[in-house]
């Protein structure tokens, strides 16, 4: 009532009430689809929720780059900031991703190449945004799970078969409350002409048909919002990795002991004993 959204669609709908209801929540979904246009109205929300009950809160978003933080979810928040149908309090920076209403409400954006900088975000109410969570760095995932966030958001396309926001939709369906969202979904391709600029359009579908066809892995990712079961260059797809440790099959032979040595750094020495067609 406050943002005075005028033009949301089902999936944007249940992406609010998913954060409202859930602990953790991941949104997976087709490009321009409109989740960052979502995730910036979700935080503005989520401060203005707590403040007008006069309890503190945060928001903290990430994601792999400065532009898709502070130039898109940011200039979303911003906008709505602005169309907001009453003046919300407290002062919006855009350009350096922060909204401040006071030392212990404020909403706060960054890309890092440092983990660690994710430390002292401790709130009684603090949502944290992963936006472009397909290429965010398990690191810095687990660095946001550790400020233990009311409510944590991961957003992302389909463009990669491992990591936390892969097995958000996948082996850890039990720690996520999951939406997926296809092209096929949005209004504009639903009632056949552009009833929200931005998302995407049929043409958008036809050309990436005509340029990959229906069964390409970025078809299937990027316009259908699945996981591919490969993508372009991947040597083993997944399915076929997932088959192969839930064989049962007996060592034989030939013996092969395959030897990875390390060098400086972090790296560790890794052997792998093959027998015949078992491999540990």
């Amino acid at each position: 009532a406050v943002l005075g959204v005028p033009q949301l669609y089902p999936k944007q709908i249940e992406m609010a009430e998913a954060v409202s209801a859930h602990r953790r929540v991941s949104i997976v979904g087709a490009n321009s689809s409109g989740k960052d246009f979502m995730s910036g109205r979700i935080l503005l929300w989520w401060l203005w929720r707590w403040h007008s009950v006069g309890e503190p809160a945060k928001v903290v978003v990430i994601g792999p780059t400065t532009r898709q933080v502070a130039q898109i979810v940011w200039r979303e928040a911003h906008q709505a900031f602005q169309e907001a149908r009453k003046a919300l309090p407290g002062r919006m920076y855009p350009v350096s991703a922060q909204w401040q209403i006071d030392q212990e409400t404020f909403a706060v954006g960054f890309a890092t190449n440092d983990p660690y900088s994710l430390t002292g975000f401790h709130s009684p109410h603090l949502l944290a945004i992963i936006t472009e969570a397909h290429a965010v760095e398990q690191s810095h995932v687990d660095s946001v799970k550790r400020l233990n966030p009311e409510r944590l958001l991961l957003t992302g396309n389909p463009f990669s078969i491992a990591g936390e926001f892969y097995d958000s939709h996948n082996s850890h369906l039990d720690l996520y409350h999951t939406i997926a969202i296809s092209a096929y979904d949005t209004p504009n391709i639903i009632e056949g002409r552009v009833v929200i600029p931005g998302l995407v359009t049929q043409e958008d579908i036809n050309d990436r048909l005509a340029e990959w066809g229906e069964d390409h892995p970025l078809f299937q990712a990027g316009i259908m919002g699945r996981f591919p079961d490969s993508m372009v260059n991947t040597l083993v797809a997944m399915s076929k990795a997932m088959e192969a440790t839930k064989r049962n099959l007996e060592p034989g032979s030939p013996v092969v002991l395959g030897l990875d040595v390390a060098r400086e750094g972090q790296d560790k020495t890794v052997a792998y004993l093959r027998q015949g067609n078992v491999a540990r």
